[in-house]
């Protein structure tokens, strides 16, 4: 069973099933920013993910700045890889089993036998799709939160239905209405913008509650719970 974290602390967990890291891997796409570490290099050291073999091996770029660490990549180094996933950081024990050069520079690594996952979120946030509207400069966009937890959540707004909409700033704040979640049009969730960006037709908003509530967070902390529930 997994102990919820105290307060100021990460909750961390570790797993060796290859079914668990194999779908981990299948949800990083092409391009994906990784971070190397090396035993005896304090440098910040970034790569990008380019393809891989389930099971057998995956394939990175080299590892920049290159030059702090070309000599570094003989086969049998040990190296940790580190990824950004879904608000967790995601690392795993590797170790070098190639490094091609011509006519693409390429950097061979072992796939992960084991994984560890580190929770970065203060609050677990909860996957879901409820519909919710706020209001920007006066007029009213429909949205639908896509997940939520009593720290903030996630948004998403259909470009397609606001062609217009005028532009949502970072660390503006907003207010969203959402009968479904809320159980009333006259409570909202207050919130700052943290991230906003543009993709296929949609804008995606990541927001950090500002003000909440008593009954707000009441009626945030029962959804949740009743998902958790529904999903096990």
């Amino acid at each position: 069973m997994i102990r919820a974290p105290k307060k100021g602390e990460f909750m961390t967990e570790t797993t060796s099933d290859f079914d668990m890291i194999k779908e981990t891997l299948s949800k990083l796409g092409i391009g994906t920013s990784l971070s190397i570490g090396f035993s005896d290099v304090s440098a910040n050291i970034t790569s990008v993910l380019v393809g891989m073999e389930f099971g057998e091996y995956i394939i990175i770029t080299p590892p920049e700045p290159l030059s702090s660490i070309r000599t570094k990549l003989f086969q049998g180094n040990k190296i940790v890889i580190r990824f950004l996933y879904k608000g967790q950081v995601i690392a795993f024990p590797s170790e070098i089993i190639d490094y091609i050069t011509g006519p693409k520079n390429l950097v061979f690594v072992s796939y992960p036998r084991k994984m560890i996952q580190q929770n970065i979120r203060s609050a677990k946030r909860i996957e879901c799709l409820i519909p919710a509207i706020t209001f920007i400069n006066a007029r009213e966009v429909k949205m639908v939160i896509t997940d939520i937890s009593p720290k903030g959540c996630g948004l998403v707004i259909n470009l397609a239905d606001d062609h217009d909409l005028p532009e949502i700033k970072i660390n503006s704040e907003i207010k969203i209405k959402s009968e479904y979640l809320l159980g009333s049009n006259e409570l909202d969730l207050k919130g700052i913008v943290k991230n906003a960006r543009k993709k296929q037709g949609k804008l995606f908003v990541g927001l950090q509650f500002s003000e909440l509530h008593q009954q707000v967070r009441k009626n945030i902390d029962s959804y949740n719970l009743f998902l958790e529930n529904f999903v096990q």
